[in-house]
């Protein structure tokens, strides 16, 4: 006579509890890529990029919409834009692309351009120019040049601070320096709010209409020949050949030979060089002889130097 296993008793009770863990059992969160790309040359931006980089490396009250899954952001990684440039085109899926820029004369500084027409593809992409006294349609240059590539522009933001351009007749007072940078962190929760939602937003601007012509009689001339414009710096005798100014010049375009820097016409105008010279030995033409410095509060030329 043939035997057969015995059957276990379903237990009722076990079907519950599995089905039950089935159901209530949540997707795998899903990690986002950020990545915020920023140019600085005294430090103005590179103090926002990394307050924007610390918002947006929290955890984002986020659902996908297909899983359910928590969107999780573990850290959104600061990269310099000089680096960036000299990095191999990859496929990696950034969901949030952000890019900080100084204005110089109304416009990007061009190595900022070079990046842009270059610059991986990302699900958004916001802007935020930091400027001193006016902003011109450096905005709309921006915008512009992304449209020229597989990416859109979703939002852009201009934060005023203090130009470290000393040329200017006067330099500001440390108590208008205060006021300005009291103002950073205010506008760093609004963009991060508009970022994490996805929200487009543009800051208001002088239209391009307005402001074209001024610019073309007042900057876009001399726009142009800014690799150049170099061959204004002097040093004097105050030089100590540091090498200061060689760390801190974020295109690599100063040496130092017989001991004294030398620029190498690629220059971004960017004035790290003078600004952050210790013995204030550097000087571009006589309007910033004797002229008080400016260097990003918080900020040392360690923080500049991209080697």
């Amino acid at each position: 006579m043939s035997t057969s296993n015995p059957v276990s008793p379903v237990n009722p009770y076990d079907q519950f509890v599995q089905s039950s863990q089935k159901i209530t059992e949540k997707p795998a969160p899903i990690t986002k890529v950020n990545k915020i790309y920023y140019f600085s040359g005294t430090g103005n931006s590179l103090l926002v990029a990394r307050k924007l980089a610390s918002r947006l490396s929290k955890p984002w009250a986020d659902k996908d919409p297909k899983s359910g899954a928590d969107m999780v952001v573990l850290e959104t990684q600061l990269v310099p834009i000089v680096s960036a440039l000299h990095v191999p085109p990859s496929d990696e899926k950034i969901s949030c692309l952000g890019l900080v820029l100084p204005v110089y004369m109304s416009n990007p500084p061009h190595i900022v351009l070079d990046f842009i027409a270059k610059m991986p593809k990302a699900d958004y992409v916001f802007v935020v120019l930091t400027c001193g006294m006016m902003v011109g349609d450096a905005l709309y240059k921006v915008q512009s040049a992304i449209d020229k590539t597989k990416n859109r522009m979703n939002a852009g933001y201009v934060i005023p601070l203090i130009s470290n351009f000393i040329v200017l007749p006067k330099t500001k007072s440390d108590k208008k320096v205060d006021a300005s940078f009291s103002k950073i962190d205010d506008k760093i929760n609004f963009i991060c709010k508009n970022v994490e939602t996805g929200f487009f937003h543009m800051d208001k601007q002088t239209t391009p209409f307005l402001t074209k012509p001024i610019n073309w009689a007042a900057f876009d001339t001399m726009y142009e020949k800014v690799p150049e414009l170099d061959k204004k710096f002097t040093v004097n005798d105050s030089c100590t050949s540091c090498g200061t100014c060689v760390n801190v010049c974020p295109v690599d375009n100063i040496d130092l030979k017989d001991g004294k820097p030398e620029w190498n016409h690629r220059c971004e105008m960017c004035f790290a060089c003078i600004n952050w010279c210790p013995e204030s030995a550097i000087n571009w033409t006589k309007f910033t002889e004797k002229k008080k410095r400016y260097q990003c509060r918080g900020m040392t030329p360690t923080d500049l130097i991209l080697k």
